[in-house]
């Protein structure tokens, strides 16, 4: 969709929130008829609006791949155009006789059809995309921290790489029972076997970076018992240059299997 296409697409959004927000506060709004007063405010709140779009650029926003950065932007502009409404029916109250509640409440139902919009066209996007995925693996991540939260995120995210993500396994028992970027957390690492057996997982992805060898030959046994395949995403200091993506996941190597506990300051001494 293009840029002129999504600007009028909020606009009318925005001026069917200001119409249903006066209809909550006149519940018999729609029944006797609109009257001038209630398009003039509409006129009013949608100039703002489309001033406000203009100058936060949300016309230039790319809803299929919108993000919390895009959704905060959305709020900032929706907030002060309720704002500024506001000012201008205050002003104006004689003339548009319009109950005080209405801008407030208008701009938070704008920003619900607004945001909506937005998350609606990412989810066909995704959705679509999976659909074109012929060949995926199933994937167990290990690991239901930071890092595996991310490239489980960034696997969502792309789903043309091939990799569906299941859920997790986490020793730690507070995570078990608990969800993560939309997916459980099965349990502890022993149940590896069972879980890939219900799951139907064909893959399992150690995602704890400071994992130690131990650690990981303990994971590649479970594994190779149920007959999935394993990789690995990199240690600590190999991702210090950035967050860890899909193209960081690689095979266990010997270093990943030797890989040592970090040395505490006592110990250097």
């Amino acid at each position: 969709m293009q840029p002129k296409g999504r600007f009028w697409i909020d606009l009318g959004l925005w001026a069917l929130a200001a119409l249903l927000a006066y209809a909550f506060r006149k519940p018999g709004l729609l029944q006797s008829g609109i009257p001038l007063n209630v398009w003039a405010y509409v006129a009013l709140s949608g100039l703002v609006m489309a001033g406000l779009q203009l100058y936060y650029g949300l016309h230039r926003q790319m809803w299929e791949r919108a993000g919390l950065r895009d959704l905060v932007l959305l709020a900032r502009a929706a907030v002060l155009a309720s704002v500024v409404t506001f000012a201008l029916a205050f002003l104006l109250h004689g003339w548009l006789q319009l109950p005080r509640s209405v801008p407030l409440l208008g701009g938070v139902l704008g920003f619900g059809l607004l945001a909506g919009a937005r998350v609606l066209s990412r989810l066909s996007r995704e959705r679509t995309a999976f659909k074109n995925v012929t060949q995926g693996s199933r994937v167990l991540i290990v690991g239901a921290g930071e890092a595996g939260s991310m490239i489980a995120r960034e696997m969502q995210r792309h789903p043309e790489a091939g990799l569906e993500p299941v859920g997790f396994l986490d020793d730690d028992p507070a995570k078990h029972r608990q969800w993560l970027v939309g997916l459980p957390v099965f349990g502890a690492v022993q149940d590896l076997t069972e879980v890939a057996r219900q799951e139907g997982a064909q893959e399992v992805l150690i995602a704890v970076p400071s994992a130690e060898g131990e650690f990981v030959r303990r994971v590649i046994d479970l594994a190779r018992e149920a007959d999935l395949k394993y990789r690995i995403i990199p240690g600590v200091f190999e991702i210090l240059k950035g967050g860890p993506g899909l193209g960081q996941i690689r095979e266990v190597n010997l270093e990943d299997l030797l890989r040592r506990p970090p040395c505490s300051s006592t110990q250097l001494k």
